[in-house]
């Protein structure tokens, strides 16, 4: 598949060499992980601790988290787990209406995190805007899939098509890191001003023009 720019290797390099400079981001990533290790399985007690230790430490804007861990909890049954394929993050997206919700509200970068860190993350690839974004720059229009009611799956695709385009297997994680960090410099050229991580807009102020 011919990208319609090219994703090379020097590229991630500095991206995960960006990343090891933001000792908060290294530091939430190790939590997780170590969080993961000592409290297997996924009880209500459990998926709670997980739902809200990611949803604060990668700001997924989730309210109702006690109903929403619930809801995963539910979804995460043993057979679930041992048939686990990517519609999973699916189905644990789909959260049902809350009672002060005009609508029923599609968790994807909850979902997509929850599970790359608590199920497998080499098979969940973490989503959210940035990462599509990149993704979409780099594989151009007219390549990407697109399904509104199967965002993550779309996605998925999207995400491997890339990953499978660069010589050399890197680990979700560095292709995370590399969509992230590229999505934000992307927004930083065209408004210096855009929120961001300041570790993140120091390093762009001090070693790129805009």
């Amino acid at each position: 598949m011919i990208l319609e720019k090219a994703l090379t290797n020097d590229q991630i390099s500095l991206a995960n060499d960006i990343h090891r400079k933001m000792s908060a981001w290294c530091v939430s990533e190790s939590s997780l992980d170590s969080l993961a290790q000592r409290l297997p399985g996924f009880s209500p007690e459990t998926t709670l601790i997980k739902a809200v230790l990611v949803n604060s430490l990668y700001g997924t804007n989730v309210w109702d988290i006690v109903r929403v861990a619930e809801y995963v909890q539910g979804i995460l049954t043993p057979e679930a787990l041992i048939n686990a394929d990517i519609d999973l993050v699916e189905r644990m997206a789909h959260v049902p209406k809350g009672p002060n919700e005009k609508r029923p509200k599609r968790r994807y970068s909850f979902a997509a995190k929850f599970a790359h860190f608590f199920i497998s993350s080499e098979q969940y690839p973490l989503l959210d805007t940035l990462a599509e974004e990149m993704v979409k720059w780099h594989l151009g229009r007219k390549a990407m899939v697109y399904n509104d009611e199967q965002r993550y799956v779309s996605f998925v695709r999207n995400f491997n098509y890339l990953r499978e385009s660069i010589e050399g297997l890197h680990s979700l994680r560095e292709m995370d890191r590399y969509l992230w960090i590229a999505g934000h410099y992307h927004h930083w050229k065209k408004n210096a001003e855009v929120p961001m991580y300041g570790v993140l807009r120091s390093y762009f102020e001090l070693n790129f023009t805009k």
